[in-house]
């Protein structure tokens, strides 16, 4: 056991204070941790920070997969190739999808894929907000 639990413990105690995190928040741009802590000015009031706050009911951690960062790395590669007009939207997607099933084969038991409308929202959903801004962004 440690001998320092109780300065340990002080310590994780100050710097998780709402007070601290919400201004490590402000300071690094990190959305809220906390839904209490979202209706901060700081947040509301940026048009930025909106959006991020907009999507957290929706909003999803990264997937308990052994390969995830492999999969996120594959999706970033090809929104790069999207945002520079390299790819349309539709075949950036489509790609990455491949890509990540690919490694979701290679894992047993895992007996999801992934299609490209697995980026894809309803109109009026936050990732289809998302999506749009991409397409504007690209101009496609």
């Amino acid at each position: 056991t440690s001998k320092v639990k109780p300065q340990a413990m002080k310590f994780l105690e100050y710097i998780f204070s709402k007070e601290n995190r919400l201004e490590f928040g402000k300071l690094e741009g990190f959305v809220p941790v906390l839904k209490s802590e979202s209706t901060e000015p700081f947040f509301t009031g940026n048009p930025k920070m909106a959006i991020f706050l907009e999507m957290g009911p929706v909003a999803k951690f990264a997937p308990l997969f052994p390969r995830w960062e492999e999969m996120a790395d594959g999706l970033k590669s090809e929104l790069a190739k999207i945002y520079a007009g390299e790819a349309t939207p539709e075949a950036g997607l489509q790609a990455a999808a491949e890509k990540m099933n690919a490694l979701l084969a290679e894992n047993r038991g895992v007996r999801r894929s992934i299609s490209a409308s697995f980026f894809r929202g309803d109109a009026g959903t936050p990732r289809r907000r998302l999506r749009t801004q991409v397409q504007s962004h690209v101009g496609n």
